[in-house]
């Protein structure tokens, strides 16, 4: 009946495979990782306009803003918007137009529900994870069922992957198991048995030794599975975790606040 060991067991084993990219309690680098001295210096070079051309000086045509998508979009915006600004200075424009992709939407909702349209001429959205990225925001709340050919299927994909070879005496019993339903009671019986034990520890356990210290990770939860993801990873009110994580907590409410809960709002003033 007491799965704690477990669970912490496995979030200190998977936190050895991933340490170089955790961040702390806070949602802080705390090993030196981060953007590469070359891409530091890609970016200063171009927003501070001394690339020298065949007749001196030039500013680019496009600026990449690169930075660490694991960091809180919220303080990242901050960097952004400095980027922006010098590259106004640089160009002599009095707007900039952004293509944003993937994570890198969040810090333009981030920049634009703390600075506004005005320097903005136009904003385009590339596969935007602003209103929820499923893969990230249903796993992270639980939002998942165990199924029969479920587990065929993702053992398959492991082995196409190269992960591990399996024998085929494993493959074809699988199969026979899943076609005679055999499996299936197994598998319900154990998620009748053990689901409600497993799910929470696991997921949180999983979540801390993986992606979510990472607050950019927690701005693709979509607002309907936000507090469900805070209570699978976090616990309840009070818990251990989460006054062990209050500083990384603070900043994924504040996220939530200023940009999540707003989101509809956010897109109609960069439409208008």
């Amino acid at each position: 009946d007491n799965w704690d060991d477990m669970y912490v067991a496995l979030e200190e084993e998977i936190s050895k495979i991933f340490a170089n990219s955790l961040l702390d309690e806070n949602g802080n680098v705390t090993n030196g990782s981060g953007l590469s001295q070359k891409r530091k210096d890609q970016m200063a070079n171009k927003r501070a306009n001394d690339q020298k051309g065949s007749k001196g000086y030039y500013s680019w045509g496009d600026y990449w803003f690169h930075y660490d998508w694991r960091l809180d979009p919220m303080e990242t915006a901050d960097d952004f918007n400095s980027f922006v600004e010098d590259i106004k200075a640089t160009t002599g424009c009095e707007k900039v137009g952004i293509m944003a992709t993937c994570l890198g939407t969040n810090i333009v909702m981030a920049y634009v529900a703390k600075y506004g349209v005005d320097d903005i001429q136009g904003i385009s959205f590339d596969g935007s994870v602003v209103g929820g990225a499923e893969i990230l925001s249903e796993v992270i709340c639980a939002k998942f069922d165990v199924a029969p050919t479920a587990v065929a299927r993702v053992l398959r994909d492991v082995e196409g992957l190269g992960m591990f070879s399996m024998d085929d005496f494993i493959t074809e019993t699988i199969d026979m198991l899943v076609q005679t339903g055999v499996l299936e009671g197994i598998i319900s019986t154990t998620e009748n048995l053990l689901y409600d034990k497993l799910v929470a520890g696991v997921t949180s356990a999983l979540a801390l030794s993986t992606f979510y210290t990472w607050p950019n990770y927690w701005a693709c939860v979509s607002p309907e599975d936000y507090e469900d993801a805070k209570y699978y990873v976090f616990g309840e009110e009070g818990s251990e975790k989460r006054v062990k994580y209050a500083g990384l907590i603070e900043k994924l409410d504040a996220y939530d606040v200023a940009v999540r809960q707003r989101v509809p709002e956010l897109l109609h003033e960069i439409k208008d």
